[in-house]
């Protein structure tokens, strides 16, 4: 168990899978980046405070890096977007997908990758 530090990096890439897999691409809408885009750890926090914490976070672990080791999670978490474009849904809506994120340290080494 290790301590997630501040100025953690994530790296994420989607695909959804299929006869051809079709890779996700980075997307701003209205500012927020959705899909395979490299995030600040500090900020999505931030941006998911509201529905994470604290139910998900391990009693005394405030909502802000660094994290220390716990038990993390919950019941599954429902994400709900504001209006998206037509194509957006229409390709994303439904299907299987594949996640790979790398988290990264300040100083550029890799602390882990999660499939």
């Amino acid at each position: 168990q290790e301590v997630v530090p501040e100025g953690i990096q994530i790296s994420l890439k989607l695909k959804k899978l299929g006869l051809i897999d079709l890779p996700i691409p980075c997307i701003d809408i209205d500012g927020t980046h959705i899909g395979s885009c490299d995030y600040d750890g500090q900020h999505l926090l931030d941006f998911g405070a509201e529905f994470l914490c604290p139910d998900y976070f391990p009693e005394g672990q405030a909502c802000t890096l660094p994290l220390n080791p716990g038990m993390y999670g919950g019941e599954p978490l429902t994400i709900t977007f504001g209006d998206l474009p037509d194509l957006i849904v229409d390709l994303l809506a439904s299907g299987t997908y594949e996640a790979i994120a790398h988290a990264y340290r300040a100083d550029g080494s890799e602390m882990t990758c999660i499939r």
